[in-house]
């Protein structure tokens, strides 16, 4: 396939495995790779290699959509004035993985506001110990060390207004923007292939059909980058509240 693949990586849904294994995949087939937190690249990189340098084949992390197309767009064209339609596919291939919302939301929490806040001087509850009202007052407004909050990761990577932090954590049904936000996010994620961290063993099925050239190297029984926050319990209080804060991704 001439066209680069792109791995969109959500936070808190299984991706800094699926970057181990995409990098370890490229190296293995000698295949050119731009993947976050290897081979020099930081991990906090949210753009695509330099327009201008040789195109890369296998490229992953918190890509944003747009930036992303562009940079396809221009390699295909050999950087020449050309037109595009807006409505056509982007010239890639992607893989995206999801992970069920409530789940994904308490783990955003509890590693960017508690684990990574104990570091760096500021603390918050735990997600175990947070009331329905707390998700309801918090979670519009609340962002990490890096700018983000934990709100509709979907349309942060995949719409068009995913650098509009602002926006993007606060946005509910409504929001004049809502809609075709939701519809961005829905067209972007059905040119890709789609996984669910829950879901093993239909991913390796998913996989296998979809990029043999990666199915080798794909194991979801490892599990990297887990937070080390101890829940206080299994009830997941507010779910309600975290779902109504997050229907984009839910």
């Amino acid at each position: 396939n001439s066209q680069p693949f792109v791995f969109f990586h959500l936070r808190k849904a299984g991706g800094s495995t699926m970057r181990q294994q995409l990098h370890d995949a490229a190296v293995g087939n000698q295949i050119s790779r731009g993947i976050a937190c290897f081979d020099e690249i930081e991990c906090d990189s949210y753009d695509p290699p330099p327009e201008y340098g040789p195109a890369v084949a296998v490229q992953g992390g918190h890509l944003y959509w747009p930036k992303m197309e562009m940079y396809a767009r221009r390699h295909q064209t050999k950087f020449a004035a050309h037109e595009t339609d807006p409505a056509s596919p982007a010239p890639f291939s992607c893989l995206v993985q999801l992970r069920k919302t409530v789940s994904r939301v308490r783990s955003c929490w509890d590693y960017r506001m508690i684990e990574e806040g104990r570091t760096y001087g500021y603390m918050y509850k735990k997600a175990g110990s947070m009331s329905a009202s707390d998700w309801s007052r918090m979670l519009p407004k609340t962002y990490s060390m890096y700018g983000r909050g934990c709100n509709n990761e979907a349309a942060r990577i995949l719409s068009n207004s995913g650098r509009g932090e602002l926006e993007i954590n606060s946005l509910k049904p409504d929001h004049a923007s809502f809609i075709p936000v939701l519809d961005t996010t829905l067209k972007h994620m059905s040119q890709c292939v789609v996984t669910l961290m829950e879901r093993c063993d239909d991913n390796m099925k998913v996989i296998e059909h979809f990029m043999p050239w990666f199915a080798p190297y794909y194991n979801c029984s490892i599990k990297l980058n887990q937070g080390t926050v101890i829940e206080d319990s299994a009830v997941e209080p507010g779910a309600d509240e975290i779902i109504a804060n997050n229907l984009i991704d839910e």
